[in-house]
């Protein structure tokens, strides 16, 4: 799968956060193996989601929820699992910047949107000139069309008239003499 601008800038600005997730998530998974607890019997005494503790070990910050709960889960873990993790690694900087970096996609997906809408009503525009322009000259070649076409048939008929006239004439007086 493809990363996106909006993954990469993420990225980018989380690689403090995940360096110190990646450092800490191996702590807590080698302590819970070497108490032989299973990830989902903690999930479930710490009441907290399985994904989130799973994505923890794992260093996977992508799926997390914001910093600060995400200190609070940590905290929680090595009080359960009786390890000492120094959490001021987590900067209050990277929960600023998380917000800031949502508030920018939100901007950029309400500017995308707002983006859409304008070139529908513009090519909506554009197609309702388009009609008024186009009717009139259909309707227009409509009734030349039909003008010329009548003028074709009743030139057609009285020439057929006359011929039939002058055909039947001289031998209508032929049979009345």
């Amino acid at each position: 799968m493809d990363r996106t601008d909006s993954d990469n800038y993420r990225a980018k600005n989380y690689s403090d956060f995940q360096l110190t997730l990646n450092s800490v998530g191996p702590i807590i998974k080698k302590a819970r193996e070497e108490k032989n607890i299973s990830l989902d019997s903690l999930a479930e005494s710490l009441k907290i989601n399985r994904g989130y503790l799973q994505s923890i070990e794992n260093g996977s910050y992508e799926s997390l929820p914001e910093i600060i709960y995400v200190k609070a889960m940590i905290r929680r873990i090595s009080e359960k699992l009786s390890i000492d993790i120094d959490l001021r690694q987590f900067s209050s900087q990277g929960i600023k910047s998380k917000k800031i970096d949502l508030q920018k996609e939100k901007k950029e997906k309400v500017a995308k949107e707002e983006k859409g809408e304008k070139k529908q009503k513009k090519e909506k525009l554009i197609k309702n000139k388009m009609a008024y322009i186009l009717i009139p000259i259909f309707a227009f070649l409509a009734l030349f069309l039909g003008m010329l076409t009548t003028k074709i048939v009743l030139k057609f008929i009285l020439e057929t008239n006359q011929k039939n006239s002058e055909t039947i004439a001289p031998k209508t007086l032929k049979t009345l003499s």
